[in-house]
């Protein structure tokens, strides 16, 4: 009893640094000598694995004992996702034995981590939902909170073009550096706070209302067009799926456009492109970053793509000098999948993408307009692979996974 209660412990511990550290964002990360970068955050997963199969190592023998290659073959099969993260992991292997290039290898091992970590939240019940779900949440308000002192403490970001990130100026851009990043983290915690409040009732509705407007405030504040777009697929969608409570829904809307609206008026705006919804900077850049990716496809690449992250991060032109560009996907995510897996992998996707579709349906009647969010995001921001959203898009799914127990 004494031991099992000491691991919960253990396990809620790490749980809290993940988000303390998460929380962070680009300010834990660690540049290496080769061009590359670490996040503290990596460590601490690493070290939290070895915890799960030191402490558990029986179990998980036991599982694979049970589990023939017969058994595994058939539920990748059954599963686009499985099958499309087999072909890009393929895809990218091939890649990486034509170019010797073997940075790849590194992102896709740390992607292995992030998913083997989740696989134990949702498979093991190491927390419990209400850990999961509270902890999910206090990440997002955190980066709320480090996204308000930004703005009124260092509004003027335009210094971190040296360093590879955009030069933004009175947008809040929290942690991540990145008002799109940002943006769409408050949208899914705006989801994730409707899903728990409708789910334990612990929150009285003025509080899960102030809250929202919180949260709204913040979408508001990073000027990100892709995630007001977000905001307005998740109205639109709960406006057609909750039908008996739509009356509500559509005064929730208005008050929603009305308050995202006159935040953007009452917000200072000193200058700039990026204050201003008509900007066509940002559009021009992606349409060419698309155009590009697209000219250097190859007959072949259509069956097998170049792989994953095989991209080499490149030098760009600003105030007439070469400052770093760390990208090495593209931001829309079907020309990512087009790039990176050919045809068969955005054929994948798509089956992937209503999968988890008709999965989140069966958990909660809200949690598609997170899937939703996040996919009209994704033609813009490379939202998907981005290590912190990431993360808290599969906590919330772990979270939601986890929440059989508290309905019963």
């Amino acid at each position: 009893m004494n031991t099992a209660l000491t691991t919960n412990k253990i396990h809620s511990l790490f749980f809290l640094l993940l988000i303390c550290l998460l929380s962070l964002g680009q300010l834990q990360k660690i540049l290496l000598s080769y061009g590359g970068a670490v996040y503290i955050h990596d460590f601490l997963i690493i070290a939290w694995l070895g915890y799960i199969f030191f402490d558990r190592q029986q179990s998980i023998y036991l599982w694979i004992q049970k589990k023939s290659p017969r058994k595994i073959l058939q539920n990748v099969k059954g599963s686009p996702s499985l099958v499309l993260g087999s072909w890009l992991v393929i895809t990218t292997m091939l890649s990486v034995v034509n170019t010797q290039d073997y940075i790849p290898v590194l992102y896709l091992l740390r992607s292995g981590t992030y998913l083997l970590l989740l696989g134990f939240l949702a498979k093991s019940k190491l927390l419990s939902y209400t850990k999961l779900a509270e902890g999910t949440l206090l990440l997002g308000f955190l980066w709320l909170i480090f996204g308000g002192l930004q703005m009124l403490f260092f509004p003027d970001l335009r210094s971190l073009r040296w360093l590879g990130f955009d030069d933004h100026y009175y947008r809040l851009t929290s942690t991540f550096f990145d008002p799109n990043f940002a943006g769409l983290s408050f949208v899914l915690s705006l989801v994730y706070l409707w899903i728990h409040a409708s789910i334990t009732n612990t929150l009285f509705k003025w509080q899960t209302s102030l809250l929202s407007l919180l949260l709204l405030v913040g979408v508001a504040a990073t000027y990100s067009r892709a995630s007001f777009l977000s905001l307005l697929g998740i109205f639109l969608f709960l406006l057609i799926q909750q039908s008996k409570q739509k009356k509500q829904l559509l005064i929730y809307f208005f008050f929603g456009i009305v308050i995202t609206i006159g935040v953007w008026m009452l917000l200072p705006k000193p200058g700039g492109e990026g204050v201003l919804l008509t900007r066509t900077a940002s559009i021009v850049a992606r349409k060419n970053a698309i155009t590009l990716e697209l000219s250097k496809i190859q007959p072949s690449n259509l069956i097998l793509g170049r792989g994953m992250y095989t991209d080499s991060p490149a030098l760009q032109n600003y105030q007439n000098f070469a400052v770093p560009n760390h990208a090495r996907v593209p931001d829309n995510f079907f020309i990512l999948l087009l790039v990176s897996g050919g045809v068969p992998a955005v054929y994948l996707g798509i089956r992937a993408m209503l999968e988890w579709y008709r999965y989140l349906r069966k958990q909660h009647i809200l949690a598609p307009a997170a899937l939703l969010a996040v996919v009209l995001h994704a033609q813009f921001n490379n939202s998907f692979l981005e290590p912190f959203l990431f993360l808290f898009i599969g906590l919330g799914v772990v979270a939601l996974s986890a929440t059989t127990s508290v309905r019963k």
